[in-house]
């Protein structure tokens, strides 16, 4: 008897290419790698929580890259306190990127404003 399922070949190669790596980081960083490799970010692009050394780093395409961190050993363009300002002025960036940061600031609503 012949199955009915249609196999997506291209899905199933997705599935694996994402979870060979699933011991060393999780199925949501691997999705969040993925949309990062397939996006050009046009303008000036704030990683808010990244770093020349951050882990996904090498995905990001932009023409100009800053970041922000409090951790000086992810290489960040500026170190700064939970507390301090950000040190550019308003609407010097066309995007900002923060991926898993939010969850580690106390008033994530006042850095969003």
């Amino acid at each position: 008897m012949r199955s009915s399922v249609n196999v997506n070949h291209s899905m199933i190669f997705r599935y694996f290419s994402l979870i060979k790596n699933i011991s060393k980081i999780s199925i949501c960083r691997a999705l969040q790698y993925e949309q990062l490799q397939q996006k050009k970010f046009k303008g000036n692009l704030l990683d808010f929580g990244g770093g020349e050394k951050a882990k996904y780093r090498e995905f990001i395409k932009s023409s100009s890259y800053s970041s922000i961190n409090i951790d000086t050993t992810i290489q960040p363009t500026w170190v700064v306190d939970a507390d301090e300002k950000i040190p550019c002025g308003d609407n010097s960036f066309d995007s900002i990127l923060c991926l898993n940061t939010l969850e580690h600031i106390f008033n994530a609503q006042a850095v969003i404003n």
